[in-house]
């Protein structure tokens, strides 16, 4: 078997960047996760490249992108933060 990733304790938070182009979406993820999450918000691959190096170096968790952003594709991202 292989190694096991470190599991996070059960108050642990992640980071977690949300990015749409959608207000209400963004408005509503938001929402529902900063409830036990970090949250950063981004509508655009420029907003959200910003978003994330703001951030601590490897700070961000978990990305949720819309694929179809004003400025580019959300693949694009992700191999951006990367």
């Amino acid at each position: 078997t292989g190694p096991t990733p470190p599991k996070k304790s059960k108050t642990s938070h992640l980071s977690i960047l949300v990015v749409d182009d959608d207000e209400t979406t963004v408005m509503i993820l938001s929402r529902l996760l900063s409830i036990k999450h970090n949250i950063l918000t981004a509508r655009s691959i420029a907003d959200a490249r910003i978003a994330a190096t703001s951030a601590a170096p490897n700070s961000i968790d978990l990305l949720i992108s819309d694929m179809g952003l004003p400025d580019g594709h959300g693949s694009t991202l992700l191999k951006m933060l990367h």
